[in-house]
């Protein structure tokens, strides 16, 4: 027996009546959806835990009612039908590609701290998504990081400009970085540097540092860097650092940890 493929599925169940929408606004619609969604996710009431394909579109239809959605966004209904149907697919594709791998390692520490685990990570996550940190740090701190780096529904809306030029060049949109880098008169050291950071520190760009922080840790080896990516401490001969303990630390301390004398390259950056 023939079955309806996914792209059969998603003509079938399009509203007839859908608002059309410009390209640019249907995609900033569907992204509101899957920020909707990422909440409640941290909430662990994640639709996409039932066991079939079928379940999980109607729990996710269930858990964004549309009517609340179009209300909260000033939208049409139509339109927040036609945008949720949409962020299904997206949604669930992140989950299995980037999210199962994550719950895998949760789940490889102890079957009975399981749930205690991914409840931990979960709130975490939320909390470092608002840009604090929270409690547990280390390896939960490491897992949130991965996971927020793997998001491409987010929006650079920070009030702090060069984070936004940061988001930017890690999610690859090099022009929009320049483009924010030009309206702060940037030299072409500052672009540079930026650059050559976000590259070195990949996930760890979301840890809620200050710049000249995030600039002094980017010059750690890369072996160093990896560690913290993975297991959230990095091991240097006389200790052990956390992603934690990184916060209350000046930049030129965070810088001096990896290198001997003073050799380190400054990490002005007015």
């Amino acid at each position: 027996m023939r079955t309806t493929t996914e792209d059969e599925w998603s003509r079938q169940v399009r509203p007839a009546g859908a608002a059309s929408l410009a390209a640019g606004d249907r995609e900033r619609l569907v992204r509101q959806v899957l920020a909707e969604v990422e909440r409640l996710y941290e909430r662990n009431t994640n639709p996409l835990l039932l066991t079939t394909a079928h379940r999980q579109r109607w729990g996710f239809v269930r858990a964004l009612g549309a009517t609340r959605l179009a209300h909260e966004f000033g939208v049409a209904r139509d339109a927040v039908v036609e945008a949720r149907r949409l962020a299904f697919y997206r949604w669930r594709y992140w989950f299995g590609r980037y999210e199962a791998a994550l719950w895998r390692e949760i789940a490889q520490r102890g079957v009975h701290a399981w749930e205690g685990n991914l409840l931990a990570y979960l709130h975490l996550r939320a909390t470092l998504r608002q840009g604090r940190l929270g409690a547990p740090g280390g390896v939960f701190l490491a897992w949130a990081l991965r996971s927020l780096s793997t998001v491409t529904w987010r929006t650079r809306d920070c009030a702090e400009a060069w984070r936004n030029a940061w988001m930017a060049l890690f999610d690859g949109a090099h022009g929009d970085a320049q483009a924010i880098a030009v309206q702060q008169h940037w030299s072409d050291r500052q672009w540079r540097r930026a650059r050559r950071a976000v590259e070195q520190l990949g996930p760890l760009v979301f840890l809620p540092l200050s710049q000249r922080q995030l600039l002094a840790l980017s010059t750690w080896p890369a072996a160093h860097l990896q560690a913290l990516r993975q297991h959230g401490q990095a091991l240097f001969p006389t200790r052990a650092i956390a992603l934690e303990a990184l916060w209350p630390l000046p930049p030129l301390a965070i810088a001096a940890m990896s290198r001997k004398g003073d050799d380190h390259e400054s990490v002005e950056f007015q």
